[in-house]
Order: C-alpha cells, then sequence, then structure tokens
C-alpha cells in the first residue's frame, strides 16, 4: 500500500515542470553543494584531533546518509581507530530533535515563514557557540 502511494505521488511531479526548471533546480543544488562542501571544509580543518576524519564522515552524512559517511571514513580510518564513528552514530540523536524543530517552525501556517527562518538562524547562532566554547573552532589545523 505504501509503496503504491508513493508510486502515485511520484508520477503527479510532471517531467516536463522539471524539464522547464532544470537550470534553476541545477543551480541551487550545485550551489547548496559547493556551501556544503566548502563549510564542512572549513570547520573540519579547525579541528585539532580527528579534522580530516570528520571533515570526510560529516561530508558523506552530508551528501547521503550516516551509512555514506561511514563508508568515506573507512577509507581514511580503516579499522575505526578514530572516535569519528562513533560520532556519527550519535550524532542522529540531536539531529532527530533538530531538524524535526525546523520543518516544523518553518512549515505552520500559524507560525509563518519569517519566524521560522528567525528560528533556523537562532539555531545555527547556537551551534557556533557551542563550537568555540568546546573549543571545536579554532586555528587551521591541517
Amino acid at each position: 500500500m505504501v509503496f503504491h502511494q508513493f508510486r502515485i505521488t511520484l508520477t503527479a511531479v510532471k517531467v516536463v515542470a522539471v524539464w522547464h526548471n532544470i537550470v534553476p533546480v541545477v543551480a541551487m543544488s550545485s550551489a547548496a553543494a559547493l556551501f556544503s562542501f566548502f563549510y564542512l571544509l572549513y570547520f573540519g580543518r579547525r579541528q585539532e584531533q580527528f579534522g580530516f576524519e570528520r571533515f570526510i564522515g560529516l561530508f558523506g552524512m552530508g551528501f547521503g546518509t550516516a551509512a555514506s559517511g561511514l563508508l568515506l571514513l573507512r577509507i581514511v580510518d580503516p579499522d575505526y581507530e578514530t572516535t569519528v564513528a562513533t560520532e556519527i552514530g550519535l550524532m542522529n540523536l540531536p539531529v532527530m530533535i533538530l531538524v524535526p524543530l525546523s520543518f516544523i517552525s518553518y512549515t505552520l501556517p500559524e507560525f509563518g515563514a519569517g519566524k521560522g527562518m528567525i528560528v533556523l538562524v537562532v539555531m545555527i547562532l547556537v551551534m557556533l557557540i557551542l563550537l568555540k566554547s568546546l573549543k571545536m573552532w579554532g586555528k587551521t589545523a591541517w
């Protein structure tokens, strides 16, 4: 039953509509991918310990799933000797809270998009403050 509903939803998107908007879709996707890459590289390089491994793991998670992050991590840390694999697994706990919060705050009609953006900006600022206070945002390490 679920597959049948998915198939109906998928076929509701007309290929012509996607094709007419292919330039903005590709432009936005490319911009988001480049921003994510450089954002992760910036903060990964500022980790004193296991910075490159964290960058690789988060890059895989950002462009796929936790399994993708673990697969990329396995390339640079084949025996999982660092703590990064555990960190990737544990990172799913706060994500389970923050992602629904950001979606709910942005999509509720009574909340409004403006207030939703304020919630997202506050969440980003809190994360940046946490990075700085936990000394995970320092000088370039590699």
